[in-house]
């Protein structure tokens, strides 16, 4: 098991090496980030849901629309837990500016 971990660790440290961003692009990649925000997509799938119910939409749009928050629920959920789990140290190299 800790050569597993070892071989993963290692694996993990080499691949975040080769993603250091150049300062002139962090700018882009924090507006990514947020773009990309569950909690985000998690507010406007929920608003859709009701402005779906509200208004009567078709039956079919609103089963998928609830398909679709159950989706992000369960990935905000398994993503924070594997968060608090596995629990990494940031990288030496990286920017503190979180």
């Amino acid at each position: 098991m800790d050569g597993i971990k070892r071989c993963l660790s290692n694996l993990d440290k080499s691949v975040s090496q080769r993603l250091v961003v150049p300062p002139s692009q962090r700018n882009l990649l924090f507006w990514i980030e947020y773009i990309m925000n569950g909690y985000l997509w998690v507010i406007g799938s929920s608003l859709a849901l009701v402005c779906s119910v509200s208004r009567r939409w078709d039956r079919e749009i609103q089963h998928q629309l609830v398909i679709l928050n159950i989706g992000l629920l369960l990935d905000l959920i398994l993503s924070c837990s594997l968060k608090l789990i596995i629990q990494r140290p940031r990288p030496k190299y990286n920017i503190n500016d979180q």
